[in-house]
């Protein structure tokens, strides 16, 4: 399936740790799952790991 952001490239299915940043507060979540887009750069989750990630997101930069 090619990418629903950009359309110029394919999604791969992968694993592999993102960079988040929120409010000038930088934190990295391992092993997010999803569909990446080597054009844009986006990845594509599905809505569990969403919440897993925005779960870890919140705890990391509410400290």
């Amino acid at each position: 399936m090619k990418c629903p952001l950009c359309g110029q490239a394919e999604l791969v299915h992968t694993t592999r740790p993102e960079t988040y940043t929120y409010k000038g507060e930088t934190t990295v979540v391992a092993d997010v799952t999803g569909d990446y887009c080597s054009a844009c750069e986006e990845l594509i989750t599905d809505a569990p790991e969403t919440e897993r990630v925005m779960s870890e997101c919140s705890r990391s930069i509410s400290k």
